[in-house]
């Protein structure tokens, strides 16, 4: 069974981008909906969230002290690590794809097929959370009022911009992980090498690693953006900039992979009625 044949194409009026406008604003009405009628859910979330903090800020005041002298970082420093890292992932929930290898097995992407929106847009906004949306902000405030307060910290706005081109890459990098399923059907593998190795980045930071052959691909990892955040709030620009350049074209490459594995994709794509 093709995608939709031409008739049923002349028939559907997709809006453009405001219905798929009005689409996610009733994801995020619905979501919302479901957290007042499941509360415990969301204070579930609030105390796993705290309990990683705790965690990682243990981790970070005792690792810190003995390995990571020579980043000239402080346990604040450590902080904002952790907030952009969690903040990242949060926000990985209002786009990104999620079990996608799953539902295209399954024939589930039918019902992408048949919505008047754009298909890659509604299939990767399903997995809206309003919880991690009142968490992700929450946290946000937080670190703001830190970064001020401080009084230690200068280039806010800079921060700014790598916090959402740093959020934006994460999205892309695992947007185009997910949709090697046109490809390969069981492409966990993929998955899993990207969350650990992201994972060990965030938690060690790429200039852990200065001394591997490899060391430039650990400052292209979505997770280096943590790190990039909290030198440039440090008044410490160069590595930035001088990755900057590799960050750019390694997100043109991958947006451009994801339209064309979607292309080719959806156009090889037969689903089960």
């Amino acid at each position: 069974m093709r995608p939709l044949d031409k008739k049923m194409e002349k028939n559907i009026k997709p809006f453009g981008w405001r219905r798929n406008l009005d689409y996610l604003f009733i994801l995020y009405y619905l979501s919302k909906q479901k957290m007042k009628e499941y509360k415990i859910d969301f204070f579930s979330m609030m105390f796993f969230d705290f309990f990683l903090l705790t965690t990682y800020m243990i981790s970070y005041f005792v690792i810190g002290g003995l390995v990571f002298s020579f980043l000239h970082w402080n346990i604040g420093d450590f902080f904002l690590l952790f907030c952009f890292t969690l903040l990242a992932w949060k926000i990985l929930w209002v786009w990104g794809l999620r079990n996608f290898a799953f539902k295209l097995l399954k024939g589930n992407i039918n019902v992408y097929l048949l919505r008047p929106i754009n298909i890659y847009f509604s299939a990767s906004v399903e997995g809206i959370n309003f919880q991690n949306l009142i968490s992700g902000l929450g946290l946000f405030i937080i670190a703001i009022i830190y970064i001020i307060y401080s009084k230690i910290y200068i280039h806010y706005l800079l921060a700014f911009f790598i916090f959402i081109f740093g959020c934006t890459f994460l999205m892309v990098f695992v947007n185009f992980l997910e949709s090697f399923a046109f490809i390969f059907k069981k492409n966990e593998f993929l998955q899993n090498i990207f969350v650990m190795s992201d994972e060990v980045v965030s938690i060690y930071t790429p200039k852990t690693f200065e001394s591997s052959s490899f060391r430039i691909l650990f400052y292209l990892f979505p997770a280096a953006f943590g790190y990039f955040m909290v030198e440039v709030l440090n008044n410490r620009l160069e590595q930035f900039y001088y990755y900057l350049p590799y960050l750019i074209l390694i997100f043109i490459f991958l947006s451009f992979g994801i339209y064309l594995l979607w292309y080719y994709g959806l156009k090889n794509y037969e689903g089960f009625g």
